[in-house]
């Protein structure tokens, strides 16, 4: 009886041990899986982030690209533009043709008309062509103004440096400078501007 009762009582107490001890390898065990697993995606997690990095800058190198595309395309049309600009200073306003077709004619008034065309379309021809030299002789001409009026302050001043001359040659300076800057930039700002718009226009692109 007490042989039964010591087999009931050990066969439970080892059965318990040994649910333990299984629960407890179970138990690493499943850490060990869980803490590989979690290894894995972490792994995972690293490599998805290298792959949105490397999706962002191949998206920043697109977007640079197409900058750079953009500014190339501007760069042409600007070239394009000021081609078409020298173009026109160097076509004849008249067409040969018809003033051979006057000139030819035996009426006389015809004839007459043909030199007067020719000449004033001859003055309007020198001053197209002596645009861009006459803006700079113009600025020469305005530099040269502006050393001429400084030499004659100082020349006033016995060459003695005083506050208020100072300041008045320098905003003299500055007032020419800012006034020519403009001037040139305004004058090949529009020039390349409308040199695109008739770009445009003979082209056919212009919505009406």
């Amino acid at each position: 009886m007490l042989g039964t009762i010591v087999s009931l009582f050990s066969g439970g107490i080892t059965g318990i041990l040994g649910s333990i001890f299984t629960n407890v390898l179970n138990y690493f065990n499943q850490k060990q899986k869980n803490k590989h697993e979690l290894a894995l995606k972490q792994l995972d997690m690293q490599e998805r982030d290298k792959d949105r990095e490397f999706a962002l800058k191949e998206a920043e190198m697109n977007l640079k690209i197409t900058e750079v595309g953009i500014e190339g395309a501007i760069g042409t049309e600007e070239a394009k533009a000021f081609t078409e600009a020298q173009k026109s200073l160097m076509t004849p306003l008249f067409n040969p043709t018809f003033m051979d077709r006057l000139i030819d004619s035996k009426k006389w008034y015809n004839m007459a008309i043909a030199g007067i065309i020719a000449f004033f379309f001859g003055i309007v021809d020198i001053v197209k062509h002596a645009i861009r030299p006459g803006i700079t002789v113009y600025v020469s001409i305005v530099f040269g103004f502006i050393i001429l009026k400084a030499w004659n302050i100082l020349e006033v001043n016995s060459y003695q440096w005083k506050l208020e001359d100072a300041v008045k040659i320098i905003m003299l300076c500055v007032d020419a400078s800012i006034y020519m800057i403009s001037m040139i930039y305004g004058f090949w700002f529009s020039d390349r501007r409308i040199a695109k718009f008739m770009m445009r226009l003979d082209d056919g692109n212009i919505k009406k």
